[in-house]
């Protein structure tokens, strides 16, 4: 059953693309990828205790389940629907591709109507990768887009939903605004290519930045009230394929969990070269870097929830790297390479054995 916690809006699912190439790139690709009580009717106390106690006509009654790995869970989803702020632009596609004998469908030539960078627009969408970072952090990413957390978390999940969203309120009202001052920069970008663009109204530019936080609870919970009227036979094979399946998912979460360690060392094959990167060159050694992945590992280890004996040989792993002395790094070069060179066997050990026990290449 679906609850979504939302206060003023409606959403779509955001889509995300990535670029990749060179060496930590190629790897940083695969790691980052191309979630009444009381008694309702039927028979009375008095009733219940004239029934044989050898009565085998319907299922035994069955103990409260205590909370583990698989259970206790809910899975938070992040929608979000942003605005168009390209479009392709008709008139200079048709023309290209006369001349060139082009497809537009293979050749289109694509207009940039608003600036994001350091407008409320770039604002907003800065806010929806934050408050989607915020989110993952309190549980395990799954491969359906969700987040799969305990459920004594979902008041932190509402939590940091309600800020973000008091924050895209403001947003928006500064896109209201700002709107005339954002289209006049866009149209000075785009030259006289602007007067064949027919530009969204400000309420249609604000209006149309939503998101929604939906909760779904852990399926295990509702297995009685499910299971009415199905077979005795057929309910116990159901509970069993629920069961395999949570700890299946958890098992492809906790191996995401991994990779997003690993990212901590071989960065994202873009704008970020990871510790290793940064070991290998001549960059100045910061602090915040190391300090994230010693945090995230401290996560981590609440995190493996089924007890994976992969994450806890990656935690081990990482850990030295995490606590090196970076006053030490920084004064004596060949500590710093003994470092690069640690890291570098890291990497190879989670991804040759750890992921690869886990079914997962790289």
């Amino acid at each position: 059953m679906s609850n979504p916690i939302r206060r003023r809006t409606a959403e779509k699912l955001e889509m995300e693309t990535n670029n990749t190439p060179s060496a930590l790139q190629v790897m940083a690709e695969a790691v980052h990828g191309h979630p009444e009580e009381g008694w309702h009717g039927g028979p009375t106390p008095q009733e219940m205790a004239k029934i044989p106690e050898d009565n085998t006509g319907g299922e035994p009654p069955q103990e409260p389940e205590e909370v583990t790995g698989t259970t206790g869970n809910i899975s938070v989803y992040y929608k979000t629907n942003r605005v168009k702020i390209q479009v392709t632009h008709d008139r200079i596609t048709e023309d290209n591709c006369t001349v060139l004998r082009a497809s537009p469908e293979a050749l289109s030539t694509t207009a940039k109507l608003f600036k994001s960078k350091s407008t409320p627009i770039g604002a907003i969408i800065n806010l929806f990768g934050t408050t989607r970072t915020k989110l993952q952090r309190l549980g395990l990413r799954t491969f359906t887009g969700g987040v799969i957390v305990r459920a004594t978390q979902l008041d932190s999940a509402q939590a940091i939903f309600e800020e973000s969203d008091d924050e895209l309120e403001r947003l928006k009202g500064e896109v209201r605004r700002q709107y005339s001052a954002l289209v006049e920069e866009g149209k000075e970008d785009l030259g006289d290519a602007h007067k064949d663009v027919v530009y969204p109204s400000a309420e249609e530019v604000a209006s149309g930045w939503k998101h929604r936080l939906h909760v779904l609870w852990d399926p295990s919970q509702e297995g009685a009230s499910l299971m009415q009227g199905v077979s005795d036979e057929a309910a116990a094979k159901t509970r069993a394929m629920v069961k395999r399946s949570q700890r299946d998912m958890l098992s492809d979460s906790q191996s995401d969990l991994i990779k997003q360690l690993l990212a901590h060392l071989i960065g994202n094959g873009k704008s970020d070269e990871g510790i290793l990167g940064v070991l290998e060159s001549d960059c100045i050694l910061k602090q915040g870097r190391f300090r994230k992945l010693k945090e995230r590992l401290e996560q981590a280890k609440d995190m493996n929830w089924i007890e994976l004996p992969q994450l806890n040989k990656v935690i081990k792993l990482m850990e030295p790297i995490a606590n090196v002395d970076l006053d030490e790094l920084r004064a004596n070069d060949r500590k710093r390479h003994e470092t690069a060179r640690l890291a570098e066997q890291t990497i190879e050990s989670v991804t040759q054995n750890s992921l690869a026990a886990l079914g997962i290449g790289i």
